[in-house]
């Protein structure tokens, strides 16, 4: 290594002296400038904050020039400061609570999703969408309009348009999923779809028949066989009055009965069997004296709370020689 000594030779010093004078200069300047900025004479004060609540308020505290943390019995403050004081974090007892306010910017960290509003039940056959809240790190909310986070449908009868969702015609109550996406951040949202009129599913719609009781009988649509005036196991009556007196379409075994059980015309009583009654109908009998007749009379009308099998109801007017009598079941 080569290495260049410098010597003052001169008897007097005065080279050197002006070296080592300008170098003790500088060495003073910069003493003297550190301790203006440590100077306690310039320590400024962070004002009392607004956040308030039962537990705690934020306290007031000391910080130098450059900024600085404050510690206390319940409070830390780190402050952060440009020339004047602009802001600072505040960690309170208990340790989850933070008040973070006053900055110019602030840097914060998203945990979660929240999406609303959270239904349980959505009525079919409409639109539908949610909103979104991003849940940050200091315990405030990030609120992104609707249409910055991804959408999309994860199961169900439901089709996505653009920032929200079409909710299909459903024949029973049926479970949907939705997600939202915003950065890196996935949520998901699970409600039942109601099935909220029970004659508009698919081709089975407005027909004047139940759709459950359609796709249990029939399949899915379409179905030709499903049709109300259709009789598809040939016992003689239609899918509707099948569906009416609740009885199996697809077996022809399975089929209402009414009949005259017994008469006593000493008693003007004429008695009668109904194989089966079920809830959410009406039986009406109907009289005539003449086949053709309009069956005005109505000798009996039957409503159950719960199905009954071979139930009996009596007509107590059978005065006539000859008398005819029809059945009429009809559902609210």
């Amino acid at each position: 290594m080569y290495r260049k000594d410098h010597h003052c030779h001169a008897p007097d010093g005065n080279g050197c002296a002006r070296r080592n004078h300008s170098l003790h200069r500088r060495r003073a300047l910069a003493v003297a400038l550190l301790g203006f900025l440590a100077s306690p004479g310039h320590a400024q004060y962070i004002p009392d904050s607004v956040s308030t609540s039962t537990s705690y308020r934020n306290l007031n505290a000391a910080v130098g020039e450059s900024g600085g943390r404050s510690t206390g019995a319940t409070v830390t403050l780190d402050a952060s400061v440009g020339g004047a004081i602009t802001g600072g974090i505040s960690s309170f007892t208990p340790s989850f609570v933070d008040d973070r306010g006053g900055f110019t910017g602030q840097l914060f960290d998203m945990k979660s999703i929240n999406l609303y509003p959270s239904p349980s039940e959505v009525d079919e056959d409409q639109y539908f969408g949610y909103d979104g809240e991003i849940n940050l790190d200091d315990l405030s909310l990030l609120e992104p309009s609707r249409d910055e986070f991804t959408w999309s449908v994860v199961s169900g009868p439901l089709s996505q348009v653009g920032d929200i969702f079409l909710l299909h015609a459903v024949f029973e109550d049926t479970p949907a999923t939705v997600q939202a996406e915003y950065l890196f951040l996935t949520e998901q949202a699970t409600f039942t779809i109601r099935n909220s009129d029970p004659d508009n599913y698919e081709s089975y719609g407005g027909d004047g028949l139940d759709d459950a009781w359609q796709v249990q009988y029939f399949g899915a649509p379409p179905n030709a066989d499903a049709a109300p005036t259709v009789d598809a196991d040939h016992d003689g009556d239609t899918n509707e009055f099948e569906w009416l007196t609740d009885f199996d379409p697809t077996d022809g075994s399975s089929r209402f009965r009414f009949a005259i059980t017994g008469a006593d015309p000493a008693n003007d009583t004429v008695t009668f069997n109904l194989n089966k009654v079920v809830p959410n109908r009406t039986y009406r009998i109907l009289a005539d004296w003449d086949l053709s007749g309009p069956f005005s009379e109505e000798v009996t009308s039957i409503v159950v709370g719960s199905e009954e099998s071979d139930r009996s109801a009596q007509d107590t007017n059978a005065t006539t020689a000859r008398k005819f009598y029809k059945i009429q079941v009809t559902a609210p």
